[in-house]
């Protein structure tokens, strides 16, 4: 049973107004916005610098990959070729050693005449 709103005194605006009002509030519904934000994140610039940092890393170790082929190769060809000397030749060769300075019996004496110095003074002191 329908009853109209206390101050109205028609039924039939009554039931009109609540029809628009519904409907109204239908169509707002529709039109809701919603209060979190569903949309995908913004990307931060640190994915993109981890990105170009590990891009830079693999471009040197490429680098270093050819390189190192690079060098082995010549070590390879150095191997295989007939030159004057081979590799057990240089092995063998005695490269002169470290001769000893010209100063070196100078500098052994003025050692010895150190160490007397300091002998004798400690001996004055412990004299004392």
């Amino acid at each position: 049973m329908h009853r109209a709103i206390p101050g109205s005194g028609n039924k039939f605006l009554t039931k009109k107004w609540e029809e628009k009002r519904k409907m109204v509030d239908n169509k707002k519904l529709k039109n809701v916005r919603s209060q979190v934000d569903l949309s995908a994140p913004s990307s931060y610039g640190l994915t993109k610098k981890a990105a170009k940092r590990d891009q830079l890393v693999e471009n040197r170790f490429i680098e270093i990959e050819r390189d190192n082929k690079h060098l082995l190769n010549k070590m390879k060809q150095i191997l295989t070729n007939d030159s004057k000397f081979s590799v057990q030749d240089r092995k063998m060769h005695k490269w002169p050693t470290k001769k000893n300075t010209l100063h070196a019996g100078f500098r052994k004496r003025e050692l010895e005449r150190i160490t007397r110095e300091n002998y004798n003074i400690l001996r004055r002191i412990q004299e004392k």
